[in-house]
């Protein structure tokens, strides 16, 4: 198995206009003027993808067995400049391919890969920094079984699958955030799941099943200006991708 990431940008926003015209003193035979120029920026969404947990030149996602358990970190972070672009709605888009990569769309097949991966609430990295979780850590023996594994949710909370832009192999997160409006700003960061987990009681059968996957996962990100709600903005963005932007 093997992951990929991705960093997409989408959207222009028109951030300022001044607008200011003369001002004009006369005093006996002197006279001064200042003026306000026009200015007009374009700003241009900064949205980095990374997941500093997940190393494949290390080994992380070969030889996968009952009981094995990795930290796999796919983060997102808005490092738009304040005043630049600034606040965006985001989604994370996740397709399930196979080893030649082709979608996987085989419903028993993409159950097993989907039950692997997991969120842990208490994982303590970041886009920046390596971290560890209490609920699963990664190479415990001797594992972790189904029932330990599916009490854990999918993905983050703060993200919500996307029913109508999710299908087969692929499933569409939008960012919600804690204030359910979302928003996310900048400086902000979230990670859609922490680890992939094989639980320990699966036997030969289901390990052939599931065989080699890749999981390939994107950012997509629009700013909030000049939309009322995020259902519009989300819209417009898939407009623009329909049409080559990204």
């Amino acid at each position: 198995m093997t992951g990929a990431w991705r960093k997409a940008a989408a959207g222009l926003t028109l951030l300022a206009v001044l607008t200011g015209g003369g001002i004009t003193g006369t005093i006996g035979y002197f006279s001064a003027r200042e003026e306000v120029p026009n200015v007009f920026t374009v700003g241009d969404l900064d949205v980095a993808l990374e997941e500093p947990e997940w190393e494949p030149e290390l080994g992380d996602g070969r030889d996968l067995c009952p009981g094995y358990s990795v930290y796999k970190n796919p983060t997102i972070e808005n490092r738009t400049e304040q005043g630049k672009g600034g606040p965006c709605y985001v989604r994370m888009r996740m397709r399930v391919l196979d080893a030649s990569g082709k979608q996987i769309t085989q419903e028993d097949r993409l159950k097993l890969i989907l039950t692997t991966i997991r969120y842990d609430e208490t994982f303590t990295g970041t886009i920046h920094q390596k971290g560890e979780g209490s609920l699963i850590r990664e190479g415990r023996l001797p594992g972790y079984s189904l029932e330990e594994v599916t009490k854990l949710p999918m993905v983050n909370p703060l993200f919500v699958k996307d029913e109508m832009r999710s299908g087969a192999g692929e499933l569409v997160f939008n960012y919600l955030g804690r204030e359910r409006d979302g928003i996310f700003r900048s400086g902000d960061q979230a990670t859609l799941f922490t680890d992939l987990v094989i639980p320990s009681g699966w036997n030969k059968e289901k390990m052939e099943l599931m065989g080699e996957f890749t999981l390939e996962i994107r950012a997509e990100a629009i700013q909030t200006q000049g939309f009322t709600t995020m259902r519009d903005a989300l819209t417009v963005l898939d407009d623009e991708q329909k049409g080559g932007v990204s």
